[in-house]
């Protein structure tokens, strides 16, 4: 989701440096990076966290761990969902501008200072 380009964890320095590496692996062959532009309606609640493999497991990532989800009804619930976040996504081409576009709103950031200063992030959990 492009909100997710603009909030900042860690610190300016270190977004910057991911948000450059996606870019640059965006470009590169067999690989596909979406994003879902702010205020485009999905049609279904906006939330994240899980993975979807081979349309039988669903890897559910909770703030404490990880649920494995097995059962084909639940499995259907996230493959559905995904499908529609994949079809409200732009992709290739169409989302690197997007991804450009929160590089350069970091960019007036003072990254001299912010790289010096930062920290990695923790969740606070132990």
């Amino acid at each position: 989701f492009e909100a997710a380009l603009s909030n900042i964890v860690g610190s300016a320095f270190v977004m910057l440096e991911q948000l450059e590496f996606l870019i640059r692996r965006m470009r590169l062959p067999g690989v596909e990076i979406g994003v879902v532009l702010s205020g485009v309606n999905i049609g279904a609640f906006p939330f994240g966290g899980y993975e979807v493999f081979d349309d039988n497991v669903v890897a559910l990532d909770l703030l404490t761990s990880t649920d494995v989800i097995r059962s084909r009804s639940e499995v259907d619930v996230y493959v559905n969902h995904f499908s529609k976040v994949c079809d409200a996504a732009r992709w290739g081409d169409d989302a690197v501008p997007i991804f450009e576009r929160a590089v350069d709103a970091l960019r007036v950031i003072d990254l001299a200072d912010d790289a010096e200063t930062a920290k990695p992030f923790t969740s606070g959990i132990s």
